[in-house]
């Protein structure tokens, strides 16, 4: 029974690995995106670069 326990809770860490994973590329492709468009709107780029880093 530990044993089913601690593979279902390796399972759940890894699930929650890939969605941050995901987030983390989908906040740096934004932010790629918004560099492009940095010269119209640089503030805005800058503070959704640095929620990426924190």
């Amino acid at each position: 029974s530990r044993d089913k326990n601690d593979r279902l809770s390796f399972a759940n860490d890894n699930a929650l690995e890939k969605d941050i994973f995901l987030n983390q590329g989908e906040k740096e492709l934004r932010c790629n995106h918004n560099s492009i468009n940095r010269e119209r709107n640089q503030d805005k780029h800058l503070q959704m670069c640095s929620l990426t880093e924190s």
